[in-house]
């Protein structure tokens, strides 16, 4: 399987004082280290000059201890399965399979896991000086800001999710086992932060609105998200979710469209066939995921999940188990750290 680079399309709660060690996202940072505790374990796949990549699966039951973190570089995470809410400065939202949440350097922010612990994903880190570069070309006023160390808050990148999916199988199956040359995981990497820096371009920023019109839209698409992801294999229809978030389906329909690029529907069915991939490296039969995540069969399944990801779920699931044994079979691109488990 080939990696498929995106093409570029179109108050929170104040953080708790650190009171013990984080439970959430890794700090992996622009190429040079990482961190570990035994909350996270995080696995070095890819390091050069320009790009660090690192697997990341979180333990921690979500209970309570949360701090503040920020990351030294660009960072750009995918959630490949579960979710958590990330809280930084005045914002809150939802991070899931449906997109990147990007990190500018310094942005500080703190996750809770609302939707319980197990969450599993991938950063891609760049080096400040490097994004910089890049976010130069896009909006020399905000790379200004981070360059003089003013707070930039972390951010959701929309990404379509045909693309998105393919991504993250790649990383899970392929990347571990050799899937690419340096130079052409760097340039994924790179591409996907272009692609993101975008989406915070003047021109793609959504049009002005009152700030209490703008925060009860945010409130009605967070909602809808969060019941989606809680619900993931019941049959969840447009007036059933409108209801759940007090408002009507016209509404509901409209500002998640605007917000995520895509309706309800097609948003469920991704972040189904994201939990898919990531749970194909289990031992459960298909059938049984299958049904699990809401599809009537495991041809139901497979069809859907060849649809979208170009391969069968049987044959994804050989190709990331070979990845797992290459990882226990070879300390070849895991740091020190991580050799001894969380």
């Amino acid at each position: 399987m080939e990696p498929s680079t995106p093409a570029p399309s179109a108050p929170a709660p104040s953080a708790p004082a650190p009171s013990a060690p984080p439970c959430s996202l890794p700090a992996a940072v622009s190429g040079r280290a990482l961190e570990l505790s035994r909350w996270v374990r995080v696995r070095l796949l890819h390091r050069s000059p320009r790009v660090e990549i690192t697997r990341w699966q979180c333990f921690d039951d979500g209970a309570a201890a949360r701090s503040e973190r920020r990351f030294p570089g660009f960072v750009l995470s995918l959630t490949l399965g579960g979710a958590c809410t990330v809280h930084s400065l005045d914002r809150s939202l939802v991070v899931d399979a449906a997109g990147l949440m990007l990190s500018p350097p310094g942005a500080p922010y703190w996750t809770e896991h609302t939707f319980g612990c197990g969450d599993r994903g991938f950063h891609l880190a760049v080096p400040a000086e490097l994004g910089l570069a890049l976010l130069h070309g896009v909006d020399r006023r905000l790379a200004a800001e981070v360059e003089a160390g003013r707070p930039v808050p972390v951010v959701r990148a929309a990404v379509e999710p045909r693309r998105l999916l393919r991504l993250g199988a790649w990383l899970e199956a392929e990347l571990p086992q050799g899937g690419a040359a340096p130079g052409q995981v760097d340039d994924l990497a790179l591409d996907l932060l272009r692609h993101a820096l975008n989406a915070l371009g003047p021109g793609r920023r959504p049009p002005p609105a009152r700030s209490s019109t703008r925060e009860q839209h945010r409130r009605w698409v967070e909602a809808a998200r969060s019941h989606l992801l809680r619900n993931l294999g019941a049959e969840v229809r447009l007036a059933d979710l409108a209801r759940a978030v007090h408002t009507s389906p016209y509404h509901l329909s409209r500002v998640f469209r605007a917000a995520t690029g895509m309706p309800p529907h097609r948003y469920l069915r991704h972040l189904r066939l994201a939990a898919a991939v990531a749970g194909l490296g289990d031992d459960r039969p298909l059938g049984e995921l299958a049904l699990e995540l809401g599809y009537s069969s495991a041809s139901h399944f497979s069809s859907a999940f060849r649809r979208e990801l170009g391969v069968a779920p049987s044959d994804l699931r050989r190709r990331i188990r070979r990845a797992a044994r290459r990882r226990l079979d070879s300390a070849a691109g895991t740091c020190n750290t991580c050799r001894g488990g969380a």
